[in-house]
């Protein structure tokens, strides 16, 4: 009896614990869910910065309180690298911006830019060299206190003398010719002492105790330089003619010229008659024609006798047989060649499609008069065209021409090359005041559509709108 009123007294004892223990959980009224230290003052939250420098010097991490800013680290160093910026994010995406208020713990990500290494300077070449003029060949020794940015060696080597005309060449260690190289630029107070014959390299003048340099660049090009350039003619064994009317005349050297700097030769020719308007160019010994060419500058009281047109080149006023138009050709150092032409009045228009003009303020455009008549050296042909000019006055028109003269007969239409424009509203445009021009209802060599005839000579405006329909002023008797 005794042992279970014991266990009674025990369970009883065992559940007021429980009561009382369930009692003291209930929180008072007043007292506040915030962390309190042991003098109960309330604990703000603190959180974790890290710093992943993603290989670079070490970055100290920051215990930033809830709510307040990180505070941005003095860059970390990374050896061949420049430090970027902090990201949120390990790929490095998204930038941290360190005013942000600070809501929980996380790791910041350096980025890093790689340094660009400067350019190992090459090796000079040891590779020896031979110097050929004339017939003397001479070994070339490496000169590697004279290497400049991009080149690879620099060689030297003198001869006693050379002689004018002379050719040279330059062989490798094996004794083999050398072939992309060509003569260093002139200089301004002294010129390299060689002469481009055509692609052959010559001595340009006699000369003693010449010092010879050869230079190899990373490209694997060569260059050279000769010492002893004196201001002298050189000997010319190149030939040069003259087309004109169809006929290719030779042209002689000009001994008399006065080269001045950086020009090697001068050719010269006279021909009479002369034809204004006629179409010249200059060839070589092959009767090639010559591309790196341009008409001298004109200067105030001495002009070039040149009109040119989408570049081909015009006679601008010619002679008759008491009369001789003077054709020189000049050569330069570079490869390229210029031209003069005797002969120019001013008085004297030109006969080529250069004399009709635009309004003030116009530009050209690429739409073109063409026809067959008095004004056209090639029937309907784009390049012996009439180029418009942009109308000022009205910015979608397709173009105008000021004063096109048009001789009785000739006809015409617009064109771009591709559409070809005529007047198609015969009822209005065939009248006997419509200053001489008519419609023309045929088809010249198998282009669509109508062409304009001049019934009366004389000199037109020509205004042609976005439509392609015409409009024709300022005849003159």
């Amino acid at each position: 009896m005794k042992k279970r009123n014991s266990f009674v007294i025990l369970c009883a004892v065992f559940s007021m614990g429980l009561l009382l223990g369930a009692c003291n959980t209930q929180k008072p009224a007043n007292q506040s869910d915030v962390p309190s230290d042991s003098q109960g003052s309330e604990v703000v939250a603190s959180y974790t910065v890290a710093f992943n420098s993603n290989g670079g010097s070490d970055v100290a991490s920051q215990t930033v309180k809830k709510g307040e800013k990180a505070t941005k680290p003095a860059n970390p160093t990374k050896e061949g690298f420049t430090f970027g910026n902090w990201f949120e994010d390990s790929v490095l995406v998204t930038p941290y911006d360190f005013n942000t208020p600070v809501t929980s713990s996380f790791t910041l990500f350096a980025s890093w830019t790689k340094n660009t290494e400067p350019p190992i300077p090459p090796e000079p070449v040891t590779t020896d060299y031979y110097a050929v003029i004339g017939a003397e060949k001479v070994a070339m020794t490496a000169d590697t206190e004279r290497i400049a940015e991009n080149q690879t060696g620099n060689y030297i080597c003198t001869f006693s003398s050379i002689s004018e005309g002379q050719t040279i060449s330059f062989l490798n260690s094996d004794e083999v010719a050398i072939n992309n190289y060509g003569p260093d630029l002139d200089y301004e107070s002294y010129h390299n002492n060689v002469l481009n014959d055509g692609g052959t390299y010559k001595v340009h003048n006699d000369a003693s105790n010449v010092k010879v340099t050869f230079r190899t660049w990373e490209d694997g090009g060569y260059s050279f330089w000769i010492d002893g350039y004196e201001d002298a003619t050189p000997i010319i064994t190149e030939e040069y003619y003259l087309y004109y009317d169809g006929v290719y005349t030779k042209m002689s050297i000009d001994e008399s010229a006065s080269l001045v700097q950086n020009q090697l030769a001068q050719y010269h020719v006279g021909i009479s008659p002369v034809v204004a308007g006629s179409e010249i160019y200059f060839a070589d010994s092959q009767q090639i024609k010559l591309t790196n060419i341009g008409s001298d500058i004109e200067d105030a009281t001495n002009k070039n006798n040149i009109d040119t047109v989408d570049g081909r080149y015009y006679i601008h006023t010619g002679c008759d047989n008491d009369g001789l138009i003077d054709f020189y050709l000049k050569k330069w150092s570079d490869g390229g060649y210029s031209f003069w032409v005797t002969g120019y009045q001013s008085s004297v228009d030109p006969v080529d499609p250069s004399t009709p003009h635009g309004p003030e303020g116009s530009q050209l455009v690429s739409w073109y008069l063409v026809g067959k008549g008095s004004l056209w050296s090639y029937d309907w042909d784009i390049e012996h065209g009439v180029q418009l000019y942009s109308n000022p006055d009205n910015a979608e028109d397709k173009g105008c021409i000021l004063s096109v003269t048009f001789a009785a007969d000739d006809i015409f239409k617009v064109t771009d090359g591709t559409t070809w424009f005529g007047y198609e509203k015969i009822d209005t445009f065939v009248s006997d005041d419509n200053y001489g021009l008519k419609n023309f209802a045929s088809t010249p060599d198998g282009f669509d559509g109508q062409n304009i005839k001049c019934t009366v000579a004389g000199t037109y405006d020509i205004y042609v709108n976005k439509t392609g329909t015409f409009w024709i002023t300022n005849y003159q008797a």
